[in-house]
Formats: C-alpha cells, sequence, structure tokens
C-alpha cells in the first residue's frame, strides 16, 4: 500500500549511474489468503506429508543480491543464479520443519518450487539494511489495509523464518511490487554521497548511503534545505501576501473618498 516504486525504476537508476554502479528491485508480495490472525500462506513438502508451515510474506531477490546479502549464512546448497524461477531459499528452521533439504520441492499455492538454499536463521537476524531494518517485507499485521486486527502503531518487518525467498522475477509475475532498490556502486566513498544526492532527488524518495564515517540520510527535502531553497517558497508566499493586504488596505482606506468622487460624476481614477 505504500509502493511508489517499479521495476522501471531500477531501469532509469542504471541509466542515470553509468558505470557507476547498478540497481537491483526488490519485490514484496504479502499472500492473499486472510485468516483470523492475518494473511498466510501455507509451503507443504511437494512429496506429501502432514508437515506444513505458514509464511506471512514473500520476498522476491535478483541473483546478485542474494550472493551480497547471504553469502555469510549460507549453511548448504547454493544461492540464487540467473536462470532459477521456479526456485527458493528457505531457513533452517523453516527446513527442519518441513522436513526438506536442499534438492527437494515444496508445494507453494500449487507451485513445485526446489529448494536450492539453506539458510542460518541465526545469522540471518544480523542481515540488516542500511536503515538498520531487514530486508523483509513488512509484517501485514502492522499495516491498516492488511491487518485483520492491528496488533501494533508501527509497521516492521518479518522475521526471515516467516518469510519465504525466491526469484524477483517469480514474485513480479506473482503480484509483488517493488518496495525498494539497492544500489551497488563501485565508486570511491568521496563520490558516493554525490550520486545519492543525484539519486535523491531524480526519483523523490529517501536514499541511504553507506560511508566510512557510517550511514547518511538524502532526501529531495534534504538536499533543498541544505542548499536553502525551501526559503524561497516561504518568502515568496510572505512577498505575495504583503502586496494583496497592502492593496485591499489601501482601498478599504479610501472607500469613503471613492463614494463622494462616484456621487460627483468623477471617474476612479480622478
Amino acid at each position: 500500500p505504500y509502493n511508489v516504486l517499479d521495476v522501471y525504476t531500477t531501469y532509469a537508476a542504471n541509466a542515470l549511474l553509468g558505470g557507476a554502479g547498478r540497481a537491483y528491485a526488490r519485490v514484496r508480495l504479502w499472500p492473499s489468503t486472510v485468516y483470523p490472525l492475518g494473511r498466510v500462506a501455507y509451503l507443504k513438502p511437494e512429496r506429501g506429508g502432514n508437515a506444513s508451515i505458514t509464511v506471512r510474506g514473500i520476498l522476491g531477490l535478483e541473483p546478485f543480491e542474494t550472493q551480497a546479502l547471504f553469502n555469510s549464512s549460507l549453511i548448504r546448497g547454493r544461492l540464487l543464479e540467473k536462470y532459477d524461477y521456479y526456485a527458493c531459499l528457505l531457513t533452517d528452521t523453516q527446513a527442519r520443519a518441513l522436513g526438506v533439504d536442499v534438492g527437494d520441492a515444496i508445494d507453494f499455492y500449487g507451485m513445485k518450487l526446489l529448494v536450492v538454499g539453506i539458510l542460518s536463521s541465526q545469522a540471518l537476524g544480523q542481515v540488516r539494511d542500511l536503515d538498520d531494518l531487514a530486508v523483509t517485507p513488512l509484517d501485514p499485521r502492522t499495516i491498516p489495509q492488511y491487518a485483520v486486527a492491528q496488533t501494533q502503531d508501527i509497521a516492521y518487518p518479518l522475521s526471515y523464518d516467516d518469510v519465504l525467498i525466491i526469484p524477483s522475477a517469480l514474485a513480479l509475475d506473482l503480484g509483488g511490487s517493488v518496495w525498494s532498490v539497492a544500489v551497488y556502486l563501485n565508486v570511491p566513498p568521496t563520490e558516493r554521497e554525490t550520486l545519492a544526492s543525484l539519486l535523491a532527488k531524480t526519483f523523490e524518495v529517501p536514499v541511504y548511503a553507506g560511508a566510512p564515517a557510517g550511514v547518511k540520510s538524502f532526501s529531495r527535502i534534504v538536499t533543498w534545505s541544505l542548499l536553502g531553497w525551501e526559503l524561497v517558497a516561504v518568502l515568496l508566499t510572505i512577498g505575495c501576501l504583503n502586496i494583496v493586504i497592502t492593496f485591499m488596505a489601501a482601498v478599504r482606506e479610501r472607500t469613503r473618498d471613492i463614494m463622494v468622487y462616484s456621487a460627483l460624476g468623477l471617474p476612479p481614477r480622478g
């Protein structure tokens, strides 16, 4: 419900960056099935059995991003690759609950997804974005438009054990939306802030940039503030109001004179 990006944003960002970096879309999708506790989807082993788990969100990532984010969290198997489509990554908690391993398949909305890798739930707890939040979709129970009974006032990301990780192409085809774009730069740290500011002004969205001194946030409003441009609108408004008030006061003060001149047949201009 808060989406302002789409897949074409990555194309525009890549064109803007040129050879300075590359942008990757992150796709989120919430299950369409609504139960008393909110939106959930069931995962089951494809071979059958009574084992099943629920997930509250689907995260679609491009192969490069899985390598960048989860390389240190991989327990066995591999991460997503270029031609993966009906594939998924599970946490060790999910795999244990389902009784599946690398090479097995799970059933997701009638689709057969191949488990290509198992990730450590504990290690995933340390995987955070530059805004210090997990890269997972928001918990639908904290979103007014999706929540059956909202449990929190602030929307917060799901834990990785409540999320199914699939290729971004599949997530988009299932109706997912781009909720953020990750940009990986190959320029010196001194140039990152310039590019971050350019992206913020171009797309009018908040941009976080990693720097040796820490993480910095950029937005069009902040950029205008730093340049002093935000004062222009205020000054123009004040100036226009002063002009209007001055003319209204002048007319009001001379209303009696205008009426006398009009009664004598003199034109308003004298």
